[in-house]
């Protein structure tokens, strides 16, 4: 089951002035962003346009390169920062008027150790042409939700609804006057997703009770860097990546519980938009889930409510199937023991008896 993922944003470069130097130095040098992205989805593509089903994004912080070409090309690192007091984002970033931007970036900041930028080789027009981003320190398995910057679009005035017609593919912005400064800002989803449902099957419910205490993926890459080529492309903005593996391999847990006891019901352990969301967005992608190995972690009870094993593992493999970026997949599990592991956990009370007559 796979979704299209969209983010949206929109920027709002905002100045003031005042009486006071110090304020009017710290307002005239502050960026004011309003972003807005939307939810995962769970069903068809939603597109590559702006839509209505976004709302205020308030996540985490973006870095932004504010390139320029002039006689010497220059990236600027701005760093947005949302204050709760204000309901505004902003980053200490001047912007010159009659300056030309080329705006690149990610979200959150905090989702990597170290990033880079550099204009394409070859390219006379430097950063106009496009970028490498370089990401380091990424996680291969990860609850931060990367996004990168797609698309920016002036706009006229400060505004709440993104226009309509605004699309990925365009990094320019132009310089206005203090006060006149607001661009759109388009973000999409840099990982894939995973959802995981479980529940027990309905004859082995009958006799036995398992509670859920651990999921893991055992031995991913313990971290990734990332080369990023992005181009002014309204359908392919993001126009490569590049993963780089780095050294060593561990387990990742995604849900930990004290217990949690199976039902017949599927439960949804991890899902999109979800206030409990533990590491599922994986990376790379695209990848073949069946590539990872799932680790279980559970206690077995009887009929009685009597502790036969505690902290079992089993290992299985994931389905086939490809997650790619901006799309999330659900994975269905179910506890179908065989009969010889039932036979291996006897009530405590009532042993089995063979009988080879």
């Amino acid at each position: 089951m796979l979704a299209g993922l969209l983010m949206t944003g929109m920027v709002c470069l905002l100045f003031a002035c005042s009486e006071d130097p110090e304020q009017d130095r710290q307002e005239e040098e502050t960026l004011q962003l309003f972003a807005y992205s939307q939810n995962y989805g769970n069903g068809e593509s939603l597109g590559t346009r702006a839509t209505s089903d976004y709302h205020f994004y308030t996540d985490a912080p973006i870095t932004a390169y504010m390139t320029t070409i002039g006689e010497q090309p220059s990236a600027a690192k701005a760093t947005f920062r949302y204050s709760a007091t204000t309901t505004k984002w902003s980053s200490a970033f001047k912007i010159q008027e009659g300056e030309t931007y080329y705006i690149y970036g990610f979200t959150p900041s905090s989702a990597v150790t170290g990033s880079s930028i550099d204009y394409l080789a070859g390219s006379s027009s430097y950063y106009a042409n496009g970028a490498i981003m370089t990401l380091e320190g990424l996680e291969a398995v990860s609850d931060k939700d990367i996004c990168l910057i797609v698309g920016v679009e002036q706009a006229e005035s400060e505004q709440v609804a993104v226009s309509a017609n605004f699309k990925p593919g365009s990094y320019k912005y132009e310089g206005k006057p203090k006060n006149q400064n607001f661009a759109y800002m388009l973000l999409h989803h840099f990982y894939g997703a995973l959802s995981f449902t479980i529940k027990i099957d309905e004859t082995y419910s009958q006799l036995r009770t398992i509670r859920l205490k651990k999921l893991e993926l055992k031995d991913v890459p313990s971290s990734y860097s990332a080369a990023i080529t992005l181009k002014p492309s309204d359908d392919k903005p993001i126009d490569n990546i590049t993963y780089f593996k780095g050294e060593g391999n561990n387990n990742v847990t995604f849900f930990e519980h004290e217990g949690l006891e199976l039902t017949t019901t599927a439960k949804v352990l991890t899902e999109p938009n979800s206030e409990e969301i533990k590491k599922m967005m994986v990376l790379p992608a695209p990848t073949n889930i069946n590539s990872l190995v799932l680790l279980c972690t559970y206690d077995v009870y009887d009929r009685k409510g009597n502790l036969i094993r505690e902290d079992c593992k089993v290992e299985n493999k994931l389905p086939n199937g490809y997650i790619t970026r901006g799309e999330w997949k659900t994975v269905n599990l179910t506890v179908n023991p065989t009969f010889l592991n039932v036979l291996s956990d006897p009530d405590l009370d009532n042993p089995p008896v063979l009988d080879y007559n």
